[in-house]
């Protein structure tokens, strides 16, 4: 699951800067410190001091605009050989352009960087 999610502090991130996620995945941090990320088919149970959503790439890129300022700048991602990159580009130069080793983690940096700048 860990693959497909946001990793643990990104999601903390979107929590804070207020995401609004409906998925299926969650990490869980008990009394003790110990993090599980499970699936929310399961009850909370009464050890657990946290809960953070952990989106995965499909649910965050439907919150993400295909094109910022009247299509001036359209969404592209792509991956090379180790990183995903995202960004927004016009023809020729890139507005933001973000890389991780996740698209999920990539994509979430792109709303948080998004959600701090107004759009």
């Amino acid at each position: 699951m860990k693959k497909y999610c946001v990793d643990l502090e990104i999601a903390k991130e979107l929590k804070e800067n207020g995401f609004k996620s409906k998925t299926y995945f969650r990490y869980q941090i008990d009394t003790l410190g110990e993090v599980e990320i499970e699936t929310n088919e399961f009850a909370v149970h009464d050890h657990v001091a946290d809960i953070f959503n952990a989106p995965a790439s499909e649910e965050i890129i439907k919150e993400l605009p295909k094109e910022i300022d009247n299509n001036t700048f359209q969404i592209h991602f792509f991956k090379s050989k180790k990183l995903w990159s995202v960004g927004y580009f016009d023809y020729y130069e890139p507005w933001i352009y973000l890389e991780d080793k996740k698209l999920s983690n990539c994509l979430a940096l792109v709303w948080l960087y998004l959600k701090k700048e107004g759009y």
